[in-house]
């Protein structure tokens, strides 16, 4: 059983730039694409319809190379399998959604003017990315779904953190496919009071290696 529940940020920062890889490409990518995408269309750059092809692209794109170098991560042989690949696939209509309502949202922020556009494109890449970083650690787990996990990690600063979630979790272990199941892997927006963001958890496994921050 995992002796230190407590990892620092520094260490599991660390632990995290160690163990994923080539998915750090992906997602540097993808923060770029989305980051030039928002930029540009505040500035006018680009029509509605010219963002929300170019954003639903970067996500088709993004989405699946990170499912195929994390099911590789752990140690599954692609193709993914159909269970997975649907998983996936509903995970992107979701974030096709956002997009929708997001460039409303953009275009409203462009009608006001006067706004840090710089900002603004580096906090929606910043959030997509985070939504990346989830799908990169679930299909990881779908691909070792018996590997014993513990939620472990940092909690924010009382009182209003840890959420009540975070609070309930530190020191649970399940299973990998019980953590996807539940929509409690660290970094999920819906399945934490916190918004998956806020505070810094990990899942880790019985020898303290990280399988999802």
């Amino acid at each position: 059983m995992l002796a230190n529940l407590n990892l620092t940020l520094e260490q599991a920062s660390e632990i995290l730039e160690l163990s994923i890889g080539d998915y750090v490409n992906v997602r540097t990518r993808y923060w770029t694409d989305v980051d030039v995408a928002v930029h540009s269309y505040l500035l006018g750059n680009q029509t509605t319809a010219e963002f929300k092809n170019f954003m639903n692209s970067a996500i088709r794109r993004a989405f699946q190379d990170a499912a195929d170098i994390a099911w590789m991560d752990g140690k599954a042989l692609l193709p993914l399998e159909t269970e997975t690949q649907n998983y996936l696939l509903a995970r992107m209509q979701e974030d096709y959604s956002f997009t929708v309502s997001l460039g409303q949202r953009l275009r409203m922020i462009r009608q006001e003017g006067m706004v840090d556009y710089w900002g603004e494109a580096r906090a929606r890449a910043d959030g997509y990315t985070r939504t990346l970083d989830n799908i990169y650690s679930s299909i990881k787990l779908l691909a070792l779904p018996n590997v014993m996990l513990t939620f472990a990690g940092m909690s924010g600063k009382p009182p209003e953190f840890p959420c009540k979630d975070c609070k309930r979790l530190i020191g649970k272990r399940h299973r990998a496919k019980w953590w996807v199941a539940h929509d409690k892997i660290p970094g999920s927006h819906t399945g934490f009071e916190c918004g998956g963001w806020k505070c810094r958890h990990v899942l880790i496994d019985d020898g303290g290696q990280l399988y999802a921050l």
